[in-house]
């Protein structure tokens, strides 16, 4: 895939307030961008449809026209224009339809100076992408950073992973268990062109609620230690990513300070100083539907707005048909390694018993599954009295509905 030429951002800011926007426009100035700073929004629609700005910063609230009728404008007239919207904390309404409109991320004010900074240069980077070589496709069987591309579903998650991997700096992956949404998490890092060895995971689920501020935070409050061994999964990741799976288990409390970060790129509590800009790509995953849990007061809403300014669902394995015997093929490859054995594949018996099978557990089941046959296998093939009970049952079920369906007929 051919990369984007880098060069100055044109950047447009529409703000009404004089002080925010002189503010603005002599930062970005030393920053090497190339901002025109707008106090009336009547008076710069006009260039903002011409073409001439990469990067629009809008403020939502404005006298004359609202920066969502604004960038409704804009979008029709430059569909690649990239805009940051800039709003008030309670603006949630707004602030979901502004990503409904393309919107590519949103600042609470006040916020810090480095964050709307990167921001600009993210929404710059997509936009450039955007204008240069289409995403890469991958054949079925293909392996990308261990996330296997079996078949229709998992060829369009790799691609909605290189799609959302280099902007956004949070993001939600939903699906039922054992779907694979950590291999998908890790592949998005991959994509992220972020340092390989900044990816740190966090499993929620294991972790007492109790502990989960100390290791996802570190300790904070001024008797906050120094010590390596007690950094925070955040600060390990700072120009990484931090997965954290089973995101419904974390405490309100981190939430808020979560939210805090993505907002404004900072968290102003010890062990943080005041000057630490983090610059984390947050990956959350779940099984859970996080609209009743912020319903039933166990997730923050402004944290789950945050979480689902990009949001991947992954299908479960019962769905994806088409991709069982590819990734059953897969999984047998990397068991056999691990056993030194030399299997060479199913025997199309055993191969439509994976078919037939639901997989209510989905990929971590097939894995188990297969790894169980592989260590059975007697021979250079699994056949059907290798794979596990369950599995063949299941078939025989089947087999008997069948011929009992034949009868009545």
């Amino acid at each position: 895939m051919t990369e984007p030429t880098q060069r100055t951002p044109r950047v447009m800011i529409v703000e009404d307030d004089p002080l925010v926007g002189e503010w603005l426009n002599d930062f970005l100035e030393v920053a090497g961008l190339a901002p025109v700073w707008h106090h009336d929004p009547l008076k710069a629609i006009g260039p903002a449809c011409s073409g001439e700005f990469d990067v629009i910063l809008l403020d939502i609230m404005m006298p004359g026209m609202d920066g969502i009728t604004f960038l409704r404008k804009v979008k029709e007239a430059q569909p690649s224009v990239e805009a940051v919207m800039l709003t008030a904390r309670g603006d949630a309404t707004l602030i979901t339809r502004a990503i409904k409109l393309n919107a590519f991320d949103y600042l609470v004010k006040p916020t810090n100076l480095q964050k709307i900074l990167a921001t600009i240069k993210a929404a710059m980077t997509r936009r450039l992408q955007s204008m240069s070589t289409p995403q890469e496709t991958w054949a079925p069987g293909s392996v990308v950073e261990g996330f296997v591309i079996a078949g229709t579903e998992s060829s369009r998650l790799a691609v909605e992973a290189q799609r959302v991997a280099p902007y956004f700096a949070s993001l939600l992956i939903q699906g039922p268990p054992g779907t694979g949404k950590r291999h998908l998490a890790r592949l998005i890092h991959h994509f992220s062109g972020r340092p390989a060895d900044r990816l740190v995971v966090v499993d929620l689920a294991e972790i007492p609620a109790s502990e989960a501020q100390t290791r996802v935070l570190g300790a904070l409050g001024p008797w906050a230690s120094r010590a390596p061994g007690e950094v925070g999964a955040l600060k390990r990741a700072d120009g990484g990513t931090l997965v954290l799976a089973h995101v419904d288990c974390l405490p309100l409390s981190v939430q808020g300070k979560l939210t805090t970060l993505l907002d404004s790129g900072q968290i102003l509590e010890p062990p943080f100083e005041d000057e630490d800009f983090l610059d984390v790509k947050l990956i959350a995953t779940t099984t859970l539907d996080l609209d009743e849990l912020v319903k039933a007061d166990r997730l923050l809403d402004e944290f789950h707005r945050r979480l689902r300014v990009a949001e991947i669902f992954v299908k479960p394995l019962a769905e994806r048909f088409d991709e069982v015997i590819l990734l059953a093929r897969h999984l047998l490859a990397e068991a056999s390694a691990g056993l030194g054995k030399q299997l060479d594949g199913f025997v199309s018996a055993a191969e439509r018993l994976l078919l037939e099978y639901p997989w209510p557990d989905n990929v971590a089941e097939m894995r188990r599954a297969v790894e169980s046959a592989a260590r059975s296998a007697p021979g250079s093939s699994v056949g059907t009295a290798d794979l596990p009970a369950r599995v063949r049952d299941h078939g025989r079920q089947l087999g008997y509905q069948a011929a009992e369906q034949f009868l009545k007929s």
